[in-house]
C-alpha cells in the first residue's frame, strides 16, 4: 500500500513538472508572438511615416513650382494682352514670350535678367539670368529674386558676353573674363559705354530637367526625333538683338568624362582651327540627322540639362543661328 501510495505521489510530481514545463513552453511561444507583433508594428509605423514624408516632399515640391512659375505668370499674361494686331500668326514665333516689353519687366525685376528665350508652342518660355557669383551658377537653386526654390532659374555661362564694352570696339581692353556682369550688361538697349554682341559665337545655357515640363524639363524630350520635328527652333532676345536658331544637333553625354566636358568649354572659339573643331564635335555626335548642317562661321546656342540615361548624363540642344531671320514689320 505504501509503495502504491509513494507511486501516486510520484506520478502527480511528474505531472506537475509537465504542466509547469508545459507553461513555461506556452509563455515563450506568447513572447515569441508578442515580439513578431512588434515588430509588425514598428514595420507599419514606418511605412506610414515614410508615405506621408514623400505626402510632404510632393506638396513642397509642387509650392516650389507654383511659387516660381507664378513670378512669370503675370508679366507674360500683360505682355500677351498688349501685343498689336499683326497680319502674320504672332503665336507661331511666341512673340509673347520674348518681346521687349517683357524683358524690360524682368529686368526691372532683377538686373540679372540678361535676355528672354522661347521654344514655341512649349513650356519653355522664360527669363535667362547670368551672373559671376558663385562662379555663375548662383542661380542652380534660386529663383528670380535670389530665394532658395529647388527648382532653380534659366541661367547662361558666366564666360559668355551678351554685351562688350565700347572700349572693346576701338581696340582697347574691354570686359575682362570673370567680370562681373550682375547689374551691368542686363539692359533692354544699348547706352554710350555698351552695346549687344551682334554674333557670340556659343551661348551655353543651362536649366533643370523638371518631370513636370517646366525650365529645361522640354530640353530633355529632344532625345525624341518627333518632338524635335515639331520645335525646331529657339529664340532669344537681348539687347534688341532679336535671335532665330535653328537645331542642327542633340547630343547626349556623360559630365565624368573629360572629353564630352571639352564642349563646355567652348564659348568663344577666335581661331579657325577652334571653330572647326567644334562643328566637326556637334555634327558627330547628334543622336539623329535634323537637316541642320552647322558652319564655321555660324553662332551657336547651346542649352544644358540633365539626363538620366547616363552617369552625370547632360542632354545637349546645340542650335545654330538663321542669319536671315527678321522679325515682322510692326513689331
Amino acid at each position: 500500500m505504501e509503495q502504491h501510495n509513494r507511486d501516486i505521489h510520484d506520478n502527480r510530481g511528474n505531472l506537475g513538472q509537465k504542466e509547469a514545463g508545459s507553461g513555461k513552453g506556452r509563455s515563450k511561444a506568447g513572447s515569441a508572438g508578442a515580439g513578431k507583433g512588434g515588430i509588425r508594428a514598428m514595420i507599419r509605423t514606418i511605412s506610414s511615416l515614410a508615405v506621408i514624408a514623400g505626402l510632404l516632399y510632393v506638396l513642397w515640391y509642387g509650392c516650389m513650382w507654383y511659387l516660381n512659375e507664378r513670378i512669370y505668370k503675370d508679366i507674360f499674361e500683360r505682355s500677351e494682352a498688349s501685343i498689336p494686331e499683326a497680319e502674320i500668326d504672332l503665336e507661331a514665333i511666341g512673340w509673347q514670350y520674348w518681346n521687349d516689353q517683357v524683358l524690360r519687366e524682368f529686368q526691372e525685376l532683377n538686373p540679372d535678367c540678361v535676355a528672354m528665350i522661347c521654344i514655341p508652342g512649349t513650356m519653355l518660355h522664360y527669363p535667362v539670368l547670368q551672373t559671376d557669383r558663385e562662379q555663375g551658377s548662383y542661380y542652380l537653386y534660386k529663383d528670380l529674386n535670389g530665394k532658395y526654390n529647388i527648382n532653380g532659374s534659366i541661367f547662361m555661362d558666366h564666360r559668355c558676353r551678351l554685351y562688350e564694352e565700347m572700349a572693346t570696339l576701338s581696340g582697347g581692353a574691354g570686359m575682362s573674363e570673370g567680370s562681373e556682369i550682375s547689374g551691368g550688361p542686363g539692359i533692354p538697349e544699348a547706352t554710350e559705354n555698351r552695346r549687344p554682341v551682334e554674333h557670340p559665337f556659343n551661348l551655353i545655357i543651362y536649366g533643370h530637367n523638371m518631370r513636370n515640363g517646366s525650365m529645361f524639363g522640354m530640353v530633355r524630350r529632344y532625345t525624341d526625333e518627333e518632338f524635335f520635328n515639331e520645335h525646331p527652333s529657339v529664340y532669344l532676345n537681348y539687347g534688341q538683338e532679336y535671335k532665330k536658331y535653328d537645331i542642327c544637333s542633340v547630343i547626349t553625354l556623360s559630365a565624368d568624362l573629360s572629353a564630352d566636358r571639352e564642349l563646355f568649354r567652348v564659348y568663344e572659339a577666335p581661331s579657325g582651327e577652334d571653330r572647326e573643331a567644334f562643328v566637326k564635335e556637334i555634327s558627330a555626335r547628334s543622336i539623329y540627322d535634323t537637316g541642320v548642317v552647322p558652319q564655321t562661321d555660324d553662332s551657336y546656342i547651346m542649352l544644358s540639362t540633365c539626363y538620366y540615361g547616363k552617369s552625370n548624363g547632360r542632354v545637349l540642344v546645340v542650335a545654330r543661328q538663321d542669319q536671315e531671320f527678321r522679325l515682322p514689320e510692326g513689331l
